[in-house]
């Protein structure tokens, strides 16, 4: 494929890629995948999926104290 060719086709899948970005927001600009992947979960998934969260930043801030102090 020639470079200008292989360049507009690149361009457009990036376009296209945008659109699409843009069309699963809302008004506000909120992601409505992240919301609609979240509704999906039952309860019981959703808090196992936030106490995992919890227990990361726990570490992450216990490992960040160990490097640079409390």
């Amino acid at each position: 494929m020639p470079n200008a060719r292989r360049d507009r086709a690149t361009t457009a899948a990036s376009n296209a890629e945008r659109a699409s970005a843009v069309s699963r927001q809302n008004e506000d600009g909120v992601d409505l995948t992240l919301v609609r992947q979240k509704l999906r979960m039952t309860p019981t998934e959703r808090f196992e999926h936030m106490l995992g969260a919890l227990r990361m930043q726990q570490e992450l801030r216990r490992a960040g104290e160990e490097a640079f102090g409390p």
